[in-house]
């Protein structure tokens, strides 16, 4: 199963790709509306890495990166 993960929210929020360490939100579905963040603390390579894996275990397909 392919996991998509779309950074376009973040993007138009702070203007850049996301990186770095932080406290990382992201929302599992289509759109943001669709369920409440799950977040993850860290860098945000090893966070993506472990929200695709939640996803997966969800059966989602889609994540989007919190703004």
């Amino acid at each position: 199963m392919t996991i998509t993960v779309s950074t376009t929210s973040y993007k138009w929020s702070h203007g850049k790709e996301p990186r770095g360490f932080g406290y990382w939100a992201f929302y599992m579905g289509k759109e943001t509306t669709d369920s409440e963040p799950v977040w993850f603390t860290g860098k945000y390579a090893e966070a993506k890495k472990q929200a695709i894996a939640h996803a997966k275990g969800l059966g989602i397909t889609r994540v989007i990166v919190g703004s």
